[in-house]
């Protein structure tokens, strides 16, 4: 099958790798299989479509037909993802109007890319915008950061004119990091030989042509390094590559980035018009490199500016004591759980907690001694929930827990857990310890009820919790 699913580590995404030729139903038959164990949607938030080694797509009428008649199921599945797709330059047009109607039914955002590096951008700045208390952006964060390219990949296109100019089989650019020299570019005819992208040798003691130019930082000519007994155990002699020319490459600070070179089994000839070509061609390669350099600078500062904006943007949605979501984002989430929840026909429920005597702890102890209390608490609440259900500082010393997929019942368990937990836990501040106690109302919220009318009830129920003397759960 050449579509395969992948979950990331931390499960709240999902790549659906496509390969070779692929009919469009294929995309449902892999996405029922991938669903068929109920626990692999449990934090699903966005999803990739990768399409980047896909060859073609067979699809007609019927195909999306199917996928239309699936919409209603697949919504429910990812009523909260967004999806980048990526995709070949030659088939991008193909995927935008595949997709674009199908995400448009569905309410999906969506977008078509031909670089992983923009939709992975993309998704960072989509996802922490909107979905930051649902999803870890670390995975994206870090893969942003590793990133890191040579800086004259994708520049093969010069070896091939190269290498016909000069007469010879090979030519290459290799990059020299940790004493190993790797194949960055080759041109075309290289590729059936030794030096094909990625290969690479230890430039320790290695004899090699290579090693010499590092080593010395200097160009090397070699007409035949037969006639010449220093290059007698060379490890290009094999393959029949006696004529070598070769240039260290040159990083901006100085250092040596790599090697341009070339190979032949007959004698290089050259002249001053072909060194003048050669050295040319050395000097455009620094060029590239000093023009990463100060793109890599830019791109860094404008990292840090990312980062900078994804840490100031959640410091605003969350409160910074304890961790939660704070009162301010309540109602754009709760909409879109109370919206899935109404959608999928599945209950939902409320946690409404306070702790008992707070000010007393203020009072007695000092504010820094609550602030513990605090933090504490929130640490036993994350702890004891599941990573898909959502706090809220609500005041306080107020928390409001939502859960999904949960009626009152079974809120009413987790709640009168949290309380045995937190009335058993020890609170010390200053090596002292400090009595804490939580009272609770729960209620799961009806089909047709407002938030507010919702609120206001569930509100009641924690009031008569800390009238019937606290430390008590209250459920409707």
């Amino acid at each position: 099958m050449p579509i395969k699913t992948l979950l990331s580590d931390n499960g709240n995404c999902l790549t659906y790798k496509v390969t070779g030729t692929f009919r469009f139903s294929e995309f449902i038959d892999a996405d029922r299989d991938f669903f068929s164990n109920p626990d692999n949607g449990n934090k699903l938030n966005y999803t990739i479509i990768d399409y980047s080694d896909a060859v073609d797509i067979i699809h007609s009428v019927r195909d999306l037909d199917t996928v239309s008649n699936n919409a209603k199921a697949i919504a429910k599945t990812y009523n909260r993802a967004i999806v980048a797709i990526l995709a070949d330059h030659s088939m991008i047009q193909s995927y935008s109007d595949m997709w674009g109607k199908f995400a448009k039914q569905l309410g999906w955002k969506y977008k078509v890319f031909t670089e992983r590096s923009s939709m992975e951008e993309w998704l960072l700045a989509n996802v922490s915008s909107k979905y930051d208390g649902l999803i870890t952006q670390s995975s994206i964060i870090e893969s942003r950061n590793k990133r890191k390219r040579a800086g004259l990949e994708n520049l093969g296109f010069i070896l091939d004119p190269l290498s016909v100019y000069f007469e010879v089989s090979t030519a290459l650019i290799l990059s020299y990091h940790d004493d190993v020299i790797e194949v960055l570019e080759n041109n075309s005819s290289a590729e059936d030989g030794p030096y094909k992208i990625g290969a690479s040798e230890s430039m320790v003691d290695s004899n090699s042509y290579f090693e010499f130019i590092i080593k010395h930082d200097t160009e090397l000519y070699i007409p035949n390094a037969n006639l010449e007994q220093q290059w007698e155990n060379n490890p290009s002699l094999p393959f029949g590559l006696l004529s070598f020319i070769g240039l260290p490459i040159h990083r901006p600070t100085g250092e040596i980035f790599g090697i341009v070179c070339l190979m032949n089994e007959e004698p290089i000839r050259l002249d001053n018009q072909k060194n003048e070509v050669l050295f040319g061609t050395r000097d455009t390669l620094e060029s590239q490199l000093k023009l990463k350099s100060d793109h890599d600078t830019i791109y860094k500062h404008l990292g840090e500016i990312l980062d900078l904006q994804i840490s100031l943007e959640k410091e605003s949605k969350c409160d910074y004591l304890t961790g939660f979501y704070n009162r301010k984002n309540f109602l754009e989430m709760s909409d879109s759980e109370l919206s899935r929840s109404r959608r999928n026909n599945t209950q939902l429920s409320f946690i409404f907690c306070d702790i008992d005597h707070f000010k007393r702890i203020n009072d007695k102890h000092g504010h820094d001694a609550g602030d513990e209390v605090l933090k504490r608490f929130s640490a036993l609440i994350k702890e004891n929930i599941r990573t898909y259900d959502i706090v809220w500082r609500w005041g306080g010393e107020e928390f409001l827990i939502l859960l999904p997929e949960t009626n009152a019942s079974s809120a009413e368990d987790v709640a009168d857990k949290l309380r045995a937990i937190i009335e058993s836990a020890i609170f010390l501040y200053d090596q002292k310890k400090v009595q804490v106690t939580v009272s609770f109302g729960v209620s799961e919220i009806s089909k047709d009820e407002e938030i507010n009318d919702f609120l206001i009830r569930l509100d009641k129920l924690l009031y008569k919790a800390k009238q019937a003397g606290r430390n008590l759960v209250m459920s409707a």
